[in-house]
């Protein structure tokens, strides 16, 4: 079973531990130097890391759905899970990148419980 963990605020993300803390990872060039100093939370993280989450706690939660609005969830966070599109800032492989995570670890993380789910075409755009 997949653990949890408290990422910025009420936010969970499963065995991912994601921060918002503008000084970790790749974009701490966002915000002024003492922002990072005191380690305030960067809108643009703080919003990766949600929209991370809520990927994640969709396809956990929705992953025994087979129709309607939890079926539409789960499709959708497992698409943009599946997704190599880099032309959306927020797509999965951009957010990986900025969150420091290696895409196909955390592809294999998020999917591997959902293995019993009928397959869905992944975007590959």
């Amino acid at each position: 079973m997949i653990g949890t963990s408290v990422v910025s605020g009420n936010t969970t993300a499963r065995n991912f531990h994601l921060v918002a803390d503008c000084s970790h990872g790749k974009d701490a060039d966002y915000g002024s130097k003492d922002d990072r100093q005191f380690g305030k939370v960067c809108p643009e993280r703080k919003l990766a890391v949600a929209v991370f989450s809520q990927a994640a706690n969709d396809v956990w939660k929705f992953r025994h759905a087979r129709r309607g609005a939890g079926y539409s969830l789960y499709a959708d966070a497992r698409n943009w899970i599946t997704s190599n599109d880099r032309k959306w800032p927020y797509s999965f492989l951009n957010l990986c990148d900025v969150l420091n995570l290696a895409a196909d670890a955390s592809r294999a993380e998020l999917l591997g419980s959902t293995s019993g789910h009928p397959s869905l075409k992944s975007r590959t755009t």
